[in-house]
């Protein structure tokens, strides 16, 4: 018996293997990460990364993507369970953040084409036909 479950948007993921046996897989694309929050096996997960497969019996392990969470069980054990947290990963260099406490602030978007010269720009489709486009927040008191 063979399973696959796809992610899809859930930010919880459980995956149950019966007394027949079988094998499930979680793939963690890239620009995602998950952790380990439930486990109960009688044998370990493997979890596969950049070529190297990692063995663990036990909860916590956090992971970031692309990875895959190999989980396996024998015919005749008892039923197996994992759950992942899944969250995806924010590069902190493309946030912005207004801290707590700030006050009212004005957040506005700014275009330019030369990185000199900056406009305000609004949600929408651009096109770079003319030459490469530029984008940055600008946040105002």
């Amino acid at each position: 018996m063979y399973a696959c479950v796809a992610m899809a948007e859930a930010p919880i993921v459980t995956t149950v293997i019966p007394p027949v046996g079988g094998t499930n897989i979680v793939e963690i694309p890239k620009g995602q990460a998950a952790r380990v929050s439930t486990l109960i096996t009688e044998q370990f997960l493997a979890v596969e990364k950049d070529g190297v497969v990692i063995l663990r019996d036990e909860p916590g392990l956090v992971v970031e993507g692309p990875a895959r969470f190999i989980f396996d069980r024998c015919r005749g054990c008892d039923p197996a369970l994992l759950t992942l947290e899944r969250w995806p990963i924010i590069d902190p260099d493309k946030v912005l953040v207004v801290p707590q406490g700030t006050g009212s602030v004005s957040v506005k978007m700014e275009t330019s084409s030369d990185l000199l010269k900056w406009s305000s720009a609004s949600n929408g489709v651009y096109t770079t036909q003319t030459g490469p486009k530029f984008f940055r927040m600008k946040v105002d008191r």
